[in-house]
């Protein structure tokens, strides 16, 4: 099997389709091919992204960088988009903004040392830290038995 930079990484997708067509943009698919979109080569793509590999939070901040997570953009569809997209999404971004929100309000989080948050990945079946985060977490108010 020969892999184009288009589907490096081909095992993570967030999209399906059954393929109609023999030529895609040049490139003999028989009919029938399950073909898939490369959501991590798009979040990693200069020309989607500028500096897609440094961790800027800022690029998603503003009316001007508004972005629909829902699957409308495929710049950024964590859940996926179309009939196949995560039917738990919702349940997903209620339950992590609630418990985001918990563990802020609760504790205190602090760096356990200097050097810094290493945002290196190691690719699985999904994308997870190279190296585990690790910080001290201190309780913002006392704790009564």
């Amino acid at each position: 099997m020969t892999t184009h930079n288009h589907i490096d990484n081909f095992w993570v997708f967030a999209l399906v389709s059954k393929c109609t067509q023999e030529n895609i943009d040049g490139y003999h698919v028989p009919e029938g091919t399950t073909a898939m979109v490369n959501m991590w080569a798009i979040a990693r793509d200069p020309e989607v992204w500028r500096d897609p590999l440094e961790f800027m939070p800022e690029r998603f901040m503003g009316e001007e960088n508004e972005f629909s997570i829902f699957g409308s953009d495929l710049r950024l569809a964590p859940f996926g988009a179309g009939r196949r997209s995560c039917p738990g999404k919702n349940l997903g971004l209620t339950t992590v903004t609630f418990w985001v929100a918990k563990l802020l309000h609760e504790f205190e989080w602090l760096p356990l040392d200097d050097g810094g948050v290493d945002l290196t990945e190691l690719l699985r079946l999904s994308c997870e830290m190279a190296n585990p985060l690790t910080v001290q977490v201190r309780p913002r108010r006392e704790l009564s038995c």
